[in-house]
């Protein structure tokens, strides 16, 4: 490569020997010359320049030749950022891969959720584990100072919230028959309802379990509390744990349901001695003569009793 020009060089100006002639070397600077370095890249370049001794008047030509090695970096570094966009409750890991070619190599990284400014620091790490969805962005400097372009990724993959319980009765009113219910998940924003369900149901009078099992065939159970005939049940307890498709757990403990199952039969007598409270007294009249019988209930369940007739 041949840089074309004139340069005038006097005894008086000195070669850039000091810090201050560097400060402005175009005018404190013996035989200084600059070229346009747009085009040129790192090599071995020679350079050549022709000296013309004026001041003897002999008309002399020299010619000097001198091998140097140039360094210059002009190109931006390339930037490649990699990362697990599957959905994950673990924390993700960024990196970020620069290449400079040619160039003067790759200096540091930035990854984080700010864009860049001067404030902007690099570091030689080129990897950033994070805790978070967000935007994150990530750039690459080389040694020579050239900033590659913006790359920006959105993480929303992370997931540590548990699913959604389906809402459970608390109450319900006396009933005679068996009480069936549905419990589990109901909905999952990311991953979905995976299918298994935790359980265990427990006799909220007595303390006795009714139920435990651990159920991988669905997502969510339904169970029917059956009680045996003379018996009644008031309550229950129901713990229970789902998940979602990455393993997160929704957890319910002691959770008290009203099932109010009584399937103990009423007994009574029927007699005419003094009014019970617990009975009806009732009067009929025959012949003239009045007869009060009573109507008394000897065994009944938690219920109570509705109504009395006969």
């Amino acid at each position: 490569i041949f840089f074309n020009g004139t340069i005038n060089g006097t005894n008086d100006k000195k070669y850039c020997d000091t810090l201050e002639d560097l400060e402005d070397p175009e005018n404190n600077c013996y035989n200084f010359y600059k070229a346009d370095t747009d085009y040129i890249y790192n090599n071995n370049y020679i350079i050549s320049m022709n000296i013309s001794d004026k001041l003897d008047n002999t008309g002399k030509t020299y010619r000097i030749s001198k091998n140097v090695k140039i360094k210059i970096d002009k190109e931006k570094p390339k930037l490649k950022v990699s990362y697990n966009n599957a959905y994950t409750k673990e924390n993700l890991k960024i990196d970020a891969i620069g290449s400079d070619g040619l160039g003067s190599g790759i200096m540091g990284y930035y990854i984080g959720e700010n864009k860049l400014s001067d404030n902007t620091e690099f570091s030689e790490d080129s990897s950033l584990e994070i805790e978070a969805n967000g935007t994150y962005y990530i750039y690459a400097k080389d040694n020579a100072g050239n900033i590659s372009d913006e790359v920006v990724i959105n993480i929303n993959n992370i997931d540590r919230t548990g699913p959604t319980p389906i809402s459970l009765p608390t109450e319900s009113n006396w009933t005679s028959s068996d009480y069936t219910f549905t419990f589990g998940c109901s909905a999952d924003s990311k991953t979905g309802c995976a299918n298994r369900v935790y359980y265990k149901i427990v006799n909220g009078d007595t303390g006795a379990i009714i139920a435990e099992k651990e159920d991988f065939s669905a997502s969510k159970v339904t169970y029917t509390v059956h009680v045996d005939d003379d018996k009644y049940l008031e309550k229950i307890k129901l713990s229970y744990k789902i998940y979602d498709n990455v393993g997160n757990m929704y957890e319910e403990n002691d959770k008290i349901i009203k099932v109010k199952i009584d399937k103990i039969v009423p007994e009574l007598t029927i007699d005419h001695s003094s009014y019970d409270r617990k009975g009806g007294l009732f009067n009929f009249k025959n012949i003239g003569k009045d007869y009060d019988l009573t109507i008394r209930v000897t065994k009944q369940g938690p219920s109570g009793i509705s109504k009395y007739g006969f």
